[in-house]
């Protein structure tokens, strides 16, 4: 991640292989805040979810069927990397452990997203 995007978690970004969101470390930041899913700190905690799960997941996907989240007009869906279909990507931690994994994103793929995005966000 750090050679691809470099060391600011915020830009590392993966893809959902269902849905195809592309989302960033910033995102899920934001979801989460958004959502008031903070961890004990009252801070949240956007590396618990980054590669792991789709944004959707962490902005309310899980609460309603898939139909009518579409319907929301929200980013992404409910899939997670260590469900029913694991993966795609296997990343191997610091410390050894193996964690399934979305895809990481190609890092054409964010700067697309940027550009897409109006001008003084």
């Amino acid at each position: 991640m750090v050679r691809r995007f470099g060391t600011d978690w915020r830009d590392w970004a993966f893809v959902c292989p269902h849905c195809g969101d592309l989302a960033t470390g910033a995102d899920f930041e934001a979801a989460l805040i958004e959502s008031n899913r903070l961890g004990e700190d009252g801070k949240p905690e956007p590396h618990r979810y980054l590669g792991q799960q789709c944004i959707g997941r962490v902005s309310g996907a899980l609460s309603m069927s898939a139909e009518h989240w579409a319907k929301t007009g929200k980013r992404g869906c409910d899939w997670c990397a260590f469900g029913l279909f694991s993966g795609p990507d296997v990343v191997v931690l610091p410390d050894g452990k193996e964690v399934y994994s979305f895809k990481m994103a190609e890092v054409e793929m964010t700067a697309e997203i940027t550009e897409e995005e109006p001008s003084g966000t």
